[in-house]
């Protein structure tokens, strides 16, 4: 178990924090990688399929990107609309509100998901945390409504629909990065409600750009 002060800290790789207001109190969270129940089989030409029952997703993608690893992002559920707490002070965490997914030979993290029924320690806008803007079709169109370079809608090849947006350049801690497209989902669960995949963790490459818009088509729900 580690003890993080103040701030959630999830690698930096999976989302940026910024303009950040959280309680002062420390918060105790598990940090290390989940073992989530997953499958993840080799298919044809060089590429596996991912399937998570309890993320209720399945997808394709590149073998060589290596094995899909999940970390967990506490959260709790509000008492009167403030953070409960239990009697030593510390926050009573009672379930996991963001699921972050990245591919350990990349060490890069590529999508994140997000559960209602929890609430999140505020912490500022992280590209990545986006997925909050898709917990509704409400919500999904205002957002397409809201940026400025557009937003594509369409449906992949298994009948979902996608909301995808591409944004010339992106600050990354620091770092511009050019050429980013993002895909948010809303979910069909009435738990899991909103998945947001994003390559601006991806060397940008045209065969990576490809191979990613690949995993998009390939998206399904397993319910």
């Amino acid at each position: 178990m580690k003890y993080l002060s103040v701030l959630l800290l999830l690698p930096a790789a999976i989302f940026s924090l910024s303009a950040c207001t959280v309680a002062d109190e420390n918060i105790s969270i598990d940090s290390e990688p989940i073992e989530a129940p997953e499958v993840e089989a080799p298919i044809a030409d060089g590429r596996s399929t991912y399937s998570n029952e309890d993320l209720l997703i399945s997808f394709e993608y590149p073998s060589e990107w290596g094995q899909v690893v999940i970390q967990e992002e506490p959260g709790y559920i509000p008492e009167n609309g403030e953070v409960p707490y239990d009697e030593d002070g510390s926050i009573l965490f009672s379930g996991t509100v963001n699921f972050f997914l990245s591919f350990d030979e990349l060490g890069v993290g590529f999508a994140q998901i997000r559960d209602k029924d929890y609430s999140m320690l505020g912490r500022g806008a992280g590209h990545l945390d986006a997925v909050m803007n898709f917990e509704s079709e409400t919500y999904a169109s205002n957002y397409c409504l809201e940026q400025k370079e557009g937003c594509i809608i369409w449906e992949n090849q298994n009948g979902i629909q996608i909301y995808q947006t591409n944004n010339e350049q992106i600050e990354w801690f620091g770092v511009i990065n050019n050429d980013v497209s993002s895909y948010g989902i809303v979910g069909n669960d009435s738990s899991l409600d909103a998945y947001f995949f994003s390559d601006i963790n991806l060397d940008v490459s045209p065969e990576n750009k490809l191979q990613f818009e690949e995993l998009i088509q390939s998206i399904k729900f397993l319910k």
